[in-house]
């Protein structure tokens, strides 16, 4: 197990509660943190997690307020491994030191094309001296609080205050969250990849666990598609049931339920299982085996 013992582990969530320390659980079964850490809005006892409790957050707008100027004053390590509850530690043994070099890596945006593209929050590791510098007065606005960082204020806070941003390589060997990749990374962000490692007992869980708002999400929607699409129709099902038994009016998913359920005219073909030399459905052009389907051989 790797042992990262200046790094404290940190998920912020107010609202989905057991997803986050799902999602915590899984880290810490594959790292050996300073500190795990929950900043929620209740008092949960939870073997080898602290909890630091506040105020609810209920906004998108509180979230990022909260990560950008008070999540510092929780954390007395050198880095945060900041989690959300859709994203955590996919490969321990992917850890490298070198990510230690940078005062921030997250999964690259593939849909920007100015330098400026790492990266995603939802898994990311943020060092304490720029959670710091985020407390400088200059940085005002910040309804998404990567985007904040990682791209309006990212030109200030490496002149004003020296903060280092990892390059694509070595946001590539972190994290993923739309971009494919030739190894499997330390870790991932996003609903719609749990296709990748979650079988059908997995998925259960989750789908027990799941709000109506998650449910009602375009990611979840997409998730079930990604399960379609590689034939795993089962799994498909299982998601499509849960969004129309939340959301009954959600005409595209009762519209694709009805299709693997043979009861209309199928607009995505059955096939089968993607094999492993066949292309895989990510849309990398590689070959399953060298893509996402080496997530089935030691990743779990």
């Amino acid at each position: 197990m790797q042992m990262l013992d200046r790094v404290t582990l940190c998920c912020v969530d107010c609202v989905n509660h057991d997803l986050a320390l799902a999602a915590l659980d899984q880290c810490v079964q594959k790292c050996s943190f300073a500190r795990a850490l929950f900043v929620t809005d209740r008092t949960i006892a939870f073997d080898g997690i602290d909890t630091v409790r506040i105020p609810t957050l209920d906004s998108r707008d509180a979230y990022s307020h909260f990560v950008i100027k008070e999540l510092g004053r929780c954390i007395d390590t050198d880095f945060v491994l900041l989690i959300q509850w859709d994203g955590y530690v996919l490969n321990g043994e992917a850890w490298s030191d070198e990510f230690l070099d940078y005062d921030y890596i997250g999964a690259k945006w593939p849909w920007h094309r100015d330098g400026h593209t790492v990266g995603n929050g939802g898994f990311s590791l943020r060092s304490k001296r720029l959670l710091d510098a985020l407390r400088d007065p200059h940085v005002a606005a910040f309804p998404l609080e990567d985007e904040a960082i990682c791209r309006t204020y990212r030109s200030y806070l490496e002149a004003r205050h020296g903060i280092r941003f990892a390059p694509e390589s070595v946001a590539d060997r972190f994290s993923f969250e739309a971009s494919p990749f030739s190894s499997v990374p330390f870790g991932f962000h996003g609903l719609f990849n749990f296709w990748m490692f979650f079988q059908k007992a997995d998925l259960a869980v989750f789908l027990e666990m799941a709000t109506p708002a998650i449910l009602g999400s375009v990611q979840c929607l997409q998730l079930a598609k990604n399960y379609a699409e590689l034939g795993r129709h089962e799994e498909a099902t299982m998601v499509l049931r849960r969004i129309v038994a939340a959301h009954p009016v959600e005409g595209e998913a009762t519209q694709l339920l009805a299709r693997l359920n043979g009861e209309a005219t199928a607009a995505i073909s059955p096939g089968k299982p993607v094999g492993r030399n066949e292309r895989c459905p990510c849309g990398s052009g590689k070959r399953y085996k060298e893509c996402h389907g080496r997530l089935e051989h030691g990743a779990r």
